[in-house]
């Protein structure tokens, strides 16, 4: 059963390669869904997938890519309301 995930994650984030490097591994966890950079500096993820690749996802973004500096990630678990059949850089 698929369950979605919607992060926002904090710290240095936005211009280090984070919303490619999110891509790359949803990709490889056959997660869909989007990421985008938002006005306050931080990034907003919404995943779908089945629950233990999300998990492994939302352990991913903790550290995020090598030059991003993470300080704070909010995980929400939500039903799906709208299935995405890829995942988007936005």
């Amino acid at each position: 059963m698929k369950k979605q995930l919607s992060l926002k994650i904090f710290g240095n984030v936005q211009g280090v390669g984070f919303r490619n490097w999110a891509q790359n591994n949803a990709a490889s966890l056959d997660i869909n869904g989007y990421i985008k950079n938002e006005p306050d500096n931080t990034v907003s993820i919404l995943a779908q997938g089945k629950e233990k690749n999300l998990e492994k996802f939302l352990k991913m973004c903790y550290d995020g890519p090598s030059f991003a500096q993470v300080t704070h990630v909010t995980p929400e678990w939500q039903e799906i309301t709208e299935p995405f059949s890829r995942f988007d850089i936005l």
